[in-house]
């Protein structure tokens, strides 16, 4: 399926404001990483403790502390509604029997490459009841709590920013 000028024009335009929006933020969460760590940082030597954050107050195997995870992430696959892509595969397939199958079998074993998009699931139920802050005692500083705080946004931006990435993924295929 040929595309014409003005679909082609559609789609590099789709394409520059998903790199954008890609790169934007890339660089909000490298700066929220660097707000992080100095939020640790600094409440690492807050009231001059340097021992108030460290390794030992964190669960090893020999404690009781029984650690979940707070959040699980899924990938969400389409399979109900066949679009472009799916064509492209059929099409894709009867040229991969002519290759090696280290390299036929590659896309069939890589569940990513079916995805559609990613999700984040908060578990809020874990968090109110094993929260990591309570590790480091009752009263703690801000700067800690701004720390984890950077971090979740992290963890959340990240799943943003690999669903951008497939978007980009499916855009070159169709232009591809």
């Amino acid at each position: 399926m040929e595309l014409t000028k003005s679909e082609k024009d559609k789609l590099f335009i789709e394409r520059l404001e998903l790199m954008n929006e890609y790169i934007l933020h890339k660089y909000q969460m490298e700066t929220l990483v660097k707000s992080g760590c100095l939020h640790l940082a600094k409440a690492r030597y807050i009231a001059r403790r340097p021992n108030y954050i460290s390794t030992l107050q964190l669960p090893t195997s020999d404690t009781t502390k029984d650690i979940k995870a707070l959040y699980h992430v899924t990938s969400i696959q389409e399979e109900d509604c066949p679009n472009e892509e799916d064509e492209i595969d059929k099409e894709n397939d009867t040229n991969k029997e002519n290759l090696p199958p280290s390299k036929g079998k590659s896309d069939k074993e890589n569940p990513i490459s079916k995805t559609s998009s990613f999700e984040l699931i908060k578990h809020e139920k874990e968090l109110k009841e094993n929260n990591p802050l309570k590790w480091f005692g009752v009263l703690v500083s801000q700067s800690l709590k701004s720390g984890q705080t950077d971090f979740q946004k992290c963890i959340e931006l990240s799943i943003h920013i690999a669903n951008l990435q497939l978007k980009l993924q499916r855009l070159d295929s169709k232009l591809g």
